[in-house]
């Protein structure tokens, strides 16, 4: 990897970019703390430079791997990211699914752990090749909902209950094929808690040793999330160890700038 670390040297555009994007967040994160506080004049805003990276980082996870182009640092990674981030949205996928299939069907579904998993292998098996230009997640997320009104029922028959109503199995399959639409709520709660999830293992000294809890709703992916999550902190460890310097070199740059324009702005207009 040496010759790719030298002829970077010269042109981290993309991946000062990267950064950048986080320590704007950071500020923008630190001042509205600030104001809801009230202590927006106590003292200028204090970034650390590894959570600041830490964040960058975790914007490969919501990467658009097909328009957007990586920092040069990543470039050799990106093949592997891509990969987790596509494994990761199936998951996310499946979490929303079962959150709204428990919190539809809660009192059914518990209890029955071969269901859960029966429901879980269909979405799996049905979500194979989302990321696909020419996958209809839409269409997808209406088969697995009636798929898992199908399943449910034979379940409720073989116990000698009553199977689900039209109007029930109709929510269900709206709901089900809502997960897309933007700002959906499940799909922003599972995401958020994702992201939450992702954040505190990058900040384990030894995430492949011990892994941190679980956030709530989670439970039906903890195994491949686990997984997932391990091979992630492998790939951001060793890109860290091997472009370190580069990185402190730009978190200086950008943080003593934004330092410094601080200062400009704080001081009183001269005319």
């Amino acid at each position: 990897d040496k010759h790719v670390s030298f002829s970077l040297v010269g042109a981290l555009d993309h991946t000062t970019e990267w950064i950048k994007e986080s320590v704007n967040e950071e500020l923008l994160s630190l001042s509205e703390t600030a104001l809801t506080t009230g202590a927006e004049n106590s003292s200028k805003p204090n970034l650390s430079p590894t959570l600041v990276l830490n964040n960058s980082y975790l914007k490969l996870l919501q990467w658009d791997y097909q328009k957007k182009v990586l920092p040069e640092t990543l470039v050799t990674d990106g093949a592997r990211l891509q990969e987790l981030t596509e494994k990761l949205n199936q998951l996310k996928i499946i979490a929303c699914l079962s959150l709204i299939t428990n919190n539809m069907m809660g009192a059914i579904t518990e209890g029955l752990p071969e269901l859960a998993n029966r429901l879980k292998r269909i979405s799996a098996v049905l979500l194979e090749g989302m990321n696909k230009e020419t996958f209809n997640l839409k269409e997808v997320l209406n088969s697995v909902g009636v798929q898992t009104c199908v399943e449910v029922n034979k379940t409720l028959i073989e116990r000698g209950l009553p199977t689900l109503n039209a109007e029930v199995q109709a929510n269900l399959v709206g709901q089900f094929s809502s997960i897309e639409e933007e700002d959906n709520p499940i799909w922003s709660l599972i995401d958020k808690r994702i992201q939450l999830y992702m954040k505190s293992i990058l900040c384990l000294p030894s995430p492949q040793k011990c892994m941190p809890p679980m956030p709530g709703g989670l439970a039906v992916i903890q195994r491949e999330l686990e997984a997932l999550g391990s091979q992630y902190a492998s790939i951001v460890n060793l890109n860290k160890q091997v472009y370190g310097p580069f990185y402190a070199n730009i978190l200086r740059k950008l943080l003593f700038s934004e330092e410094a324009m601080g200062k400009a702005d704080a001081s009183p207009p001269t005319n």
